[in-house]
C-alpha cells in the first residue's frame, strides 16, 4: 500500500466541485484501480487542502498533519499544490501576501521536509483567474489575484522543480486558453476545471511511475 498526502489550499480542498475536487477525483480513481487489481495496488489518499493556505501556513502544519496519519509500514508520496494565495496582492500596499523570495525559500523547505520521509513527491502548478472577478477579491476587497503575479509564482515552481529534478504537473496552460469555462467564481475551478487538474496530476504521477 502507498499513502498519498496531498497538501494545498481551497482548490485542493475541492471547493465548487460536485465531486469533491481534483484530489477527491484522484482518490476515487485510485480506489477503482485497487478494486480491479484485487488490492494489489492499494492507495490511501489524504486530502489535506485548507482554504486560504499559503506556503507559510503549509510549512507550519506539514509535520503534524503527516505524522498524525503516516503508516511506517507503507510507502509515502507527497503532492504539493500551493502558491496562488502567496501571489495575492494586498490592495493597501500592493505587496504579495508572501513575497517571491519567501515563496522560493518556502517551497525549498517544503521539499526538504518531505524528502526526509520520502523521495516521491510532486508539485502541481497554479491556475489562472478571471480578473474581472478577482481584482479586487472578496467582500472586503482587501486583496487581488492577478494572472501576471500567478504566472510568476508558477514560473518559480517550474524552475525549482527543474533545478532539483522533481516532477511538476503544469496546470496553467489550459486555463489560460479557456479560463472562463473552467472557473466558478473567477478564482476557484468548477467541475470542468477540477477534472482537468486531476487528469494532469494523474498523468504526471503515471509518467514518473509513482502510481
Amino acid at each position: 500500500m502507498s499513502q498519498i498526502f496531498i497538501f494545498g489550499d481551497s482548490i485542493t480542498f475541492g471547493q465548487w466541485d460536485k465531486e469533491g475536487g481534483w484530489a477527491e477525483r484522484l482518490k476515487n480513481d485510485l480506489s477503482s484501480r485497487s478494486i480491479t487489481s484485487n488490492q494489489e495496488n492499494y492507495y490511501e489518499v489524504h486530502n489535506l487542502g485548507v482554504p486560504g493556505d499559503t506556503t507559510q501556513d503549509l510549512l507550519e502544519r506539514f509535520e503534524g498533519e503527516y505524522l498524525a496519519r503516516r503508516d511506517e509500514n507503507e510507502e509515502t508520496v507527497f503532492v504539493f499544490a500551493v502558491g496562488i494565495n502567496d501571489s495575492a496582492l494586498l490592495t493597501k500596499d500592493k505587496t504579495n501576501s508572501i513575497s517571491k523570495e519567501a515563496f522560493r525559500r518556502n517551497i525549498k523547505e517544503l521539499a526538504d521536509c518531505a524528502q526526509k520521509h520520502s523521495v516521491k513527491l510532486l508539485f502541481a502548478g497554479l491556475t489562472p483567474v478571471d480578473e474581472t472577478k478577482t481584482n479586487p477579491w472578496g467582500l472586503l476587497r482587501q486583496k487581488a489575484y492577478l494572472n501576471s503575479e500567478i504566472e510568476e509564482y508558477n514560473r518559480i515552481l517550474i524552475e525549482f522543480c527543474e533545478e532539483n529534478g522533481l516532477p511538476f504537473a503544469d496546470t496553467f496552460d489550459k486555463f489560460r486558453t479557456d479560463c472562463k469555462d473552467c472557473l466558478e467564481d473567477g478564482l476557484h475551478p468548477n467541475s470542468q476545471g477540477h477534472e482537468y487538474i486531476f487528469e494532469r496530476v494523474r498523468k504526471k504521477l503515471e509518467e514518473v511511475k509513482i502510481i
